[in-house]
């Protein structure tokens, strides 16, 4: 199965990218990590230095769900104006969770 490497994130980058989302209430905060149901047979995944890379997911408080950690956080990387990316996610994540 095809993917993009962009999409991939260790446990670790999830868990601090969770804080800080949580930290800005984006979403009313992380409610779980996750990986699709729909590709637990067959999940992307890379193993760099040690360190395992996932298709990990966050699913809101707000109950907006799907948001791939590894997007974010090429996201972030890319841009390094925070609090615009920050406005980005909250925008989308709130339209997602009021459909």
């Amino acid at each position: 199965m095809p993917f993009n490497m962009q999409q991939l994130a260790s446990r670790d980058q999830a868990a601090q990218l969770a804080l800080l989302l949580d930290t800005y209430n984006i979403g009313e905060g992380v409610k779980e990590i996750y990986i699709p149901e729909f590709l637990l047979s067959q999940t992307p995944e890379e193993t760099v230095a040690g360190v395992r890379y996932e298709w990990l997911h966050f699913r809101f408080n707000n109950n907006a769900e799907g948001i791939n950690v590894g997007l974010i956080l090429d996201m972030m990387k890319r841009n390094t104006n925070r609090a615009y990316v920050l406005s980005i996610l909250q925008r989308d994540i709130a339209a997602q969770s009021s459909t």
